[in-house]
């Protein structure tokens, strides 16, 4: 099922023992945990090596073994985050869980987690943003801004709640973030001399070359037509590289094997 917001969050939890939600990939948390129950709601979330491990869950088995007169629900975030072992042990404490407890995971890449938790849940995709809910945002956040600016956020941010806050409430992080359009825009139509200053420009930070070419996707979108062979091709190539950097290919190497022909 596709969620266009998480209103229904609530309800879900409520109806639902062990539910999952999908995340688009950088959507963020924030709307998520304002729209968990108020009551009696858990958290969990990676520790400081990024993992949820086997003593996090050992704590929610010991929580879950005392009788609650009140429905307790408990979210594991970062759910592909969570080691072998952590995992196996979540798997058990799903098979006998309390009347009153329920359990939903967050994650951002639904394939991390092994087939049996993914059977036995209920699986909720959440949709980003549309741009009227994404204008809507931004005019609640700060309707100080320009029409120009507004259309500036909504395009880098592209539909991502976390993001929008974070454009639309810090003016150095919009120009910081502006600045990667001209680096996109180089990337769908620059000189090889152009890609290659930017894969050594890009080599170590990766979540910036994804995001450079999240935005060379989607300018290349915007202009592409069925006839230019030449932008489909390089829209491809675009894509073949996202791909293999979100696999944690070597980026410098990625991207000049497939952006200079």
């Amino acid at each position: 099922m596709y969620l266009n917001d998480l209103e229904q969050l609530a309800t879900i939890m409520a109806n639902n023992q062990f539910s999952l939600l999908v995340l688009p990939r950088n959507y963020g948390t924030n709307r998520v945990y304002s729209a968990l129950p108020l009551k009696n709601t858990f958290p969990v979330a990676p520790n400081d090596k990024g993992i949820i491990g086997i003593d996090q869950i050992r704590l929610l088995q010991s929580l879950c073994k005392s009788k609650q007169s009140a429905r307790q629900y408990y979210v594991l975030f970062g759910a592909e985050n969570l080691t072998e072992a952590a995992e196996n042990a979540f798997l058990k404490l799903l098979e006998e869980p309390s009347d009153n407890t329920a359990f939903l995971l967050v994650t951002e890449d639904l394939s991390k987690l092994i087939p049996t938790v993914q059977s036995r849940a209920q699986i909720f995709h959440v949709n980003k943003l549309s741009k009227t809910d994404s204008l809507r945002m931004i005019n609640a956040l700060n309707d100080d801004l320009d029409n120009k600016t507004k259309q500036q956020i909504m395009f880098l941010a592209s539909g991502l709640p976390d993001e929008i806050e974070k454009l639309s409430t810090d003016a150095d992080y919009l120009k910081k973030q502006a600045k990667l359009v001209e680096t996109a825009k180089k990337l769908v139509a620059g000189t090889p001399d152009d890609i290659l200053l930017i894969a050594y420009q890009l080599k170590d930070k990766r979540d910036q070359a994804l995001k450079v070419l999240e935005l060379a996707i989607t300018v290349t979108n915007n202009i592409v037509s069925s006839k230019n062979h030449k932008l489909l091709a390089r829209l491809t190539d675009l894509e073949t590289t996202y791909n293999q950097l979100l696999a944690n290919a070597n980026i410098r190497l990625a991207i000049t094997a497939n952006m200079i022909q």
